[in-house]
């Protein structure tokens, strides 16, 4: 992957396009080698993989949960509550790392300055303490703070934009197939980033490869 990168790279030096690597590959954006292979990493996964694999969750989710997926048949306007709760009941990002930046004290443990630690979003995704009976699906349930996203100064820069996509993905595919049955999910090994590598319908030999 670097080394398409560092090709493309090279390309929109000799050719400028009108896209985001001839941005990245641009000296005025004062980036090395290193900064525009990471500036490129980041695009692929955090751009890419997690929404899809979001949308996944919710093919998935919408067939475990007959009733919820009737829910938005019968009325789309819930579709942006649905997305939320999709990426609060299923998470892809599971989990953030954090550098401790003051000594402090969380939940009776000290931290101490210089520390990481890991906060499971997923957890706190299902903390009773802000969701009102967190174990159960509910396309309708307002509001809804999840953090898949992260929060504060840490909020994704890509999350309107994967809301709209997967509001659309979503509508779309109910217009189209208002009713569909999930036989098998592979969630394959990925912890990080963690959603199906392919979604077995039933009816057809076919599947959902994502």
């Amino acid at each position: 992957m670097n080394a398409l990168f560092l090709a493309e790279r090279a390309k929109r030096h000799c050719q400028p396009t009108d896209d985001v690597l001839t941005r990245l590959a641009s000296s005025h954006q004062g980036f090395g080698e290193k900064e525009y292979l990471a500036a490129c990493q980041l695009l692929v996964s955090a751009g890419n993989e997690t929404t899809f694999k979001a949308a996944a969750n919710a093919i998935v989710l919408l067939a475990r949960h007959p009733d919820q997926r009737r829910l938005l048949v019968d009325d789309p306007a819930l579709l942006a509550t649905a997305v939320a709760e999709v990426l609060r009941y299923e998470g892809v990002p599971q989990a953030s790392p954090r550098r401790v930046m003051l000594d402090t004290e969380l939940a009776g443990v000290k931290l101490r300055k210089g520390q990481e630690v890991v906060a499971l979003l997923v957890a706190g995704n299902r903390d009773p303490a802000k969701f009102r009976d967190p174990g159960r699906f509910d396309v309708r349930r307002h509001p809804n703070p999840h953090l898949a996203f992260a929060h504060g100064t840490h909020l994704c820069l890509g999350a309107n934009l994967a809301r709209m996509e997967m509001q659309t993905m979503i509508g779309r595919l109910l217009q189209r197939v208002p009713e569909w049955e999930v036989t098998s999910v592979d969630y394959g090994e990925s912890f990080h980033v963690r959603g199906p590598s392919y979604v077995g319908f039933a009816g057809t030999p076919a599947r959902l490869r994502v």
